[in-house]
Formats: structure tokens, sequence, C-alpha cells
């Protein structure tokens, strides 16, 4: 985890570590969509509509309740063992997941554009071509995959973490995530930023109770 000291963009709280992440865990291809969100909590808090768009607008609390009533659902139809739950990330799993085994800033490589992440193209990063600036999210799913083939970790929406954001998280080598915080992290950056805050190695954090057009979620499926 992190990115190395000579990474365009990078912060204070990025110290490369290694990190193990111990038990093997399930994430959603897609960021959430607002199709799935609607059949689980009925509404949409989304400020652009569409079934397949990242669901956005919605907190930490918000996205867990998702994750909750998912699992309470699946559970009754017998289609998910009890000892089986949805959640949110750890970050050590959502940056494992971003990645898909690249050491570099991003994981197609050291340069992104808007051709190939919705971000602001208008922000160049490093030798990147300058491109379109983004005015909202897009349907999810719309460029390449990284190699594990998982769309949008870079850009569209803010993912929420499971953690509470510690900004030394070198003693968190096995994965594990601290027991209490002021500020939940959120991964991935949005539609809203350059190439700088999309870094597989970005981190960034806010109140759990925060939402904006800029954050949705990613779930995973895990063994408790």
């Amino acid at each position: 985890m992190g990115s190395p000291k000579d990474e365009e963009g990078r912060d204070d709280n990025e110290k490369l570590h290694s990190v193990s992440v111990e038990k093997g865990f399930y994430i959603d291809q897609f960021e959430l969509k607002q199709r799935a969100w609607k059949i689980v909590m009925n509404g949409n808090p989304s400020f652009w509509k569409d079934d397949d768009l990242p669901i956005e607008s919605v907190s930490w609390i918000d996205a867990m309740e998702f994750c909750n009533r998912l699992t309470i659902l699946e559970r009754d139809k017998k289609r998910l063992p009890l000892d089986w739950s949805f959640t949110l990330p750890t970050e050590a799993q959502w940056e494992y997941a971003c990645r898909a085994g690249s050491n570099s800033a991003f994981n197609c490589g050291d340069e992104l554009s808007s051709d190939e992440a919705n971000i602001d193209g208008s922000i160049q990063y490093g030798a990147s071509r300058i491109g379109r600036k983004s005015f909202g999210t897009i349907k999810c799913g719309s460029f390449n995959p990284n190699k594990f083939g998982l769309y949008d970790m870079h850009g569209n929406v803010w993912e929420w973490c499971r953690d509470w954001y510690a900004k030394d998280n070198l003693k968190y080598t096995n994965g594990s995530i601290p027991e209490k915080g002021l500020y939940k992290v959120k991964r991935g950056g949005s539609w809203f930023n350059g190439a700088h805050s999309v870094r597989s190695a970005k981190r960034f954090y806010s109140s759990n109770k925060y939402k904006n057009q800029t954050l949705g979620f990613r779930i995973v499926l895990i063994n408790q």
C-alpha cells in the first residue's frame, strides 16, 4: 500500500508499506448501481438518475445500511449462508483490488486521461494527455476494466471504505482496521477530480454522515 516518494501528487499519508490481506473476499465489478439501491432501499437519493449510473449522495451510514439490508434479504431467500455477509471493503482490500498487481500511480500505468476514466481531464497529470472536463457521473463500466476485471476504480465516484481514517496506517500490516476515529476513508476519486486525486494510493476521508454528488460505494462479500 502507499506510493513511492517520487510519485507526482503524493501526500504524506501514503507511506509505502507491505500489507497482507489474509482472507479472501469477493468484490463487485462495478460501483453500486442505482438499480440495485432501488431494489433494496426503495427511493433514490442520487442527483443524476439512471439505473446504470452509480448511486451517489449517500453517506457511509447509508452505505452500511444498504449492505446490512442486502445481507438480510439474501439470507431470508436462502441464497446466502449465515457466515457470509455484504459490507464495504477495508482500505487494504480496496487498494489491492484497485491495483490488480500494479505498482504504478494508476492500475493502467503512470498516466491517466479522461479517455480512460471519468475524471476532470483538463487538469494534467505528468505526461498524460489533456482532455475534457467532466460534469457528472457516467454509466458504470464505460471504460476498460483493470486486470482483475473491475471497472471505475479510478474516478466516477469516490468509494466509501469500512475503515476509520488513520493518517499513519503503517501498523495495520495484516489488513486490520482502526477501531475508532473521527472520519471514514474514501478512495478512488470522482468525476470532479483531476488524475492526481484518483491515484491508486490516494487516501481521503469524510464524516460518516457526509454525502454529496461525488460519493458512492462498492460492495464486498466476505466470510466472517
